[in-house]
């Protein structure tokens, strides 16, 4: 399993030749996405091939090469759902505009990075240096995918796509190491559990919190005041960010207090990063940004020499840990455990840490 996260650099101040480029580049895909979001809207199509089939010929049209036409595709998408879900006009777009993966690369030379892109049809090329702080060099190699450039404050930023690799753990590995399962959840956002040892952060002022700023940004939405809207967004990602990495930092930190560390979590690749799921997940995945969450864990254990791993979570939070009878019966709707064939009794979230960690070892 792979997962994804960013990296933001600065690009050292271009020249007036290559500023023009980049912003001609910026003005058509804008130019593109605009036309093909209003004609998208005029047809009232949702599904994403006929979203394509319709505003691909336009962003051709309007210069845009083939991979940023792709791109510029995608945004008309994102648009288009935004849209259709909240029965509003069309929002405002995001910023800057894609880079195709096949149309970048980075480059070092002497202790320099830059990034060599490419602008049109016939392979014209520009070369970008980039400020790369020391800390950040070394994930490079993990970059993989499109990028995006933007502006801010005068200045070009690039975000970068990384991928965390994250293996699965031998039966040796597993046999000897010191485990921590982590369960997922809203009322208790995280509980670890680790040799009889138990971390857990409380998560509905969380979550209420979270739904408060997704009120008051509705307000604004209403009355038509997207400076505001951009505001109380910033502000909820920023809040959320900053908070799932104390988070990971925390959970990370008590891992690596260990002599073998191994952090087990839940395979949910196919609940979080998929649309159609079951209507508890969906709540669940709206709750909280859990995504962001796994990522940085993943990323910070790298950074600490702690192994990550992931389990099928199914059964889990019904199955007792001591005897292994698997009943829906044994969790009730209260979060409470209480094993119909032994009697154990604890926590539903506790009991699925447990669980977590024993697949580990199992698997």
């Amino acid at each position: 399993m792979q997962n994804r996260g960013w990296i933001v650099l600065k690009l050292r101040t271009p020249n007036r030749a290559k500023h023009l480029k980049l912003a001609a580049l910026q003005a058509s895909f804008n130019q593109a996405v605009d036309v093909g979001a209003q004609a998208v809207a005029a047809a009232g199509v949702h599904h994403p091939g006929e979203i394509h089939h319709l505003a691909y010929p336009l962003a051709r049209q309007a210069g845009l090469p083939s991979a940023y036409a792709r791109l510029a595709v995608n945004d008309i998408t994102a648009l288009e759902r935004k849209t259709h879900r909240s029965g509003h006009s069309l929002p405002q777009k995001r910023g800057g505009f894609g880079l195709p993966s096949a149309c970048y690369r980075l480059v070092a030379k002497n202790g320099f990075w830059a990034m060599r892109m490419s602008v049109g049809e016939r392979g014209e090329l520009l070369w970008l240096p980039l400020f790369i702080p020391d800390k950040l060099a070394r994930r490079l190699e993990q970059v993989r995918g499109d990028a995006r450039l933007f502006q801010r404050a005068g200045d070009w930023y690039v975000a970068l796509p990384i991928q965390l690799p994250a293996r699965a753990a031998s039966q040796a590995e597993a046999e000897l190491a010191d485990i921590a399962g982590v369960d997922l959840g809203v009322v208790r956002l995280v509980t670890a559990y680790a040799a009889g040892r138990v971390l857990i952060v409380r998560g509905l002022a969380l979550v209420q919190h979270k739904k408060q700023l997704s009120e008051r940004r509705r307000k604004a939405v209403q009355v038509c005041n997207a400076e505001r809207v951009a505001q109380i967004k910033l502000s909820e990602r920023r809040w959320v960010g900053a908070t799932n990495h104390q988070i990971a930092n925390r959970l990370v930190a008590e891992a690596a207090s260990r002599p073998r560390p191994i952090i087990a979590l839940e395979k949910l690749d196919g609940l979080l990063y998929r649309q159609h799921r079951s209507l508890r997940f969906s709540q669940m995945r709206r709750a909280w940004d859990f995504r962001q969450l796994i990522d940085l864990i993943i990323y910070k254990a790298q950074e600490r020499g702690v192994q990550v791993v992931f389990v099928d979570p199914r059964g889990t939070s019904t199955t007792c840990p001591r005897c292994r009878l698997n009943l829906a019966e044994n969790a009730s709707p209260k979060g409470r455990f209480h094993c119909q064939g032994c009697g154990y009794t604890s926590i539903t979230d506790i009991v699925a840490a447990r669980n977590i960690a024993a697949r580990c070892v199992q698997a």
